[in-house]
């Protein structure tokens, strides 16, 4: 009778045990994040101002008193460090390299490939991080540019400033998860409320792009800070009129030879104030500059960078991958005056 009860309880845990999902732990290394990824870096509102001790006295990290911006290297990590310095709305695009052992790199143009200046397109140790069990990660990058010999410096236009004065490279520290097994990390500044985040993706690839690799129909979502005329007159600031808009929802399409079109269904659409066209130019290492048109004939530029569409990711276990043409796009603007981001999705 004990041997069949126990028998009983064996096969009634089997058959539990059978039908129950299958329940994974993940644990996350430095080596899960490895490779090339595209970095979009914002802030969408402005942070409470801070009282810091500048150059001849006391102001506050909005930039209205004697702090000033600060001085940065004219590189992506250079603008995205003095813009997360400052309390205002901005969004910067670019490109970092992880090694798999704790090391982050970066090139001093986001256009790492191009042959014009091998100089400054070398890969240099901007940072370092470190991965937890847990998937969680830290990560400190330093604006190393800012000595190197002959580099170009700014102010950043977008950054309050605040925190440096001087020509001594701002250095920053962000928090965060890593995500899909290394494909995406998503950041925030750590220890502060800036309302800064940084989200990074793999790469497409990073040799060999070209227009053509850019192709696909779009739908195309903005998060514009400052500057670009919206739906509404007035809207932040502007003086536009309703009939010379750009739309923050959008939809497009990009035909492999660097050009943002009206494809053969977008005539028959309603939404005909939701169609962008224009132009784009893809560099070898899959970052690029756009120019983007709304139907009212509002032009704006735009830095971008070809990430992983995470619909050709592998699920994982016995999931197959798909293999998605189209690349997901980060955008950003690059009009003078205006500060703000966009991402574009492939819509099949």
């Amino acid at each position: 009778m004990m041997k069949q009860l126990l028998m009983c309880v064996l096969g009634g845990t089997f058959g539990l045990l059978t039908l129950a999902p299958t329940l994974c732990a993940q644990a996350c290394y430095n080596s899960a994040v490895a490779g090339a990824y595209g970095f979009v870096g914002s802030r969408a509102v402005a942070a409470a101002a801070t009282t810091g001790t500048g150059m001849g006295g006391t102001g506050t990290s909005t930039g209205t008193g004697s702090t000033g911006a600060p001085i940065v290297s004219a590189t992506p990590i250079g603008v995205l460090l003095g813009d997360m310095s400052g309390t205002t709305g901005f969004g910067v695009v670019g490109v970092l390299f992880f090694d798999g052992a704790g090391n982050i790199s970066a090139t001093a143009t986001a256009a790492m490939n191009q042959t014009t200046n091998q100089t400054t397109n070398k890969q240099t140790q901007v940072g370092s991080y470190s991965v937890n069990q847990d998937c969680t990660i830290t990560m400190t990058v330093s604006d190393v540019f800012l000595t190197a010999t002959g580099m170009p410096v700014t102010t950043p236009g977008a950054g309050g400033g605040g925190r440096n004065t001087s020509s001594t490279p701002l250095t920053a520290t962000l928090e965060g998860v890593v995500l899909g097994g290394g494909n995406a990390i998503d950041l925030a500044e750590a220890g502060a409320t800036t309302g800064v985040t940084v989200e990074l993706r793999k790469m497409i690839q990073t040799t060999g792009c070209t227009n053509a690799r850019f192709a696909g129909m779009y739908g195309f979502m903005a998060q514009v800070f400052s500057g670009l005329p919206l739906s509404a007159p007035g809207t932040n600031g502007s003086t536009e009129t309703p009939s010379a808009t750009f739309p923050t929802v959008a939809r497009f399409f990009a035909d492999g030879a660097g050009n943002v079109t009206l494809n053969n269904v977008a005539p028959t659409s309603s939404s005909s104030n939701r169609q962008l066209t224009g132009t784009c130019t893809v560099n070898s290492d899959c970052t690029g500059t756009a120019t983007l048109t709304s139907s009212s004939g509002v032009n704006e530029t735009a830095d971008f960078v070809l990430v992983q569409s995470v619909a050709s990711q592998t699920l994982g276990g016995v999931c197959a991958s798909s293999t998605v043409v189209s690349p997901e796009v980060l955008f950003e603007f690059t009009t003078a005056g205006v500060q703000g981001i966009s991402t574009a999705l492939p819509l099949q």
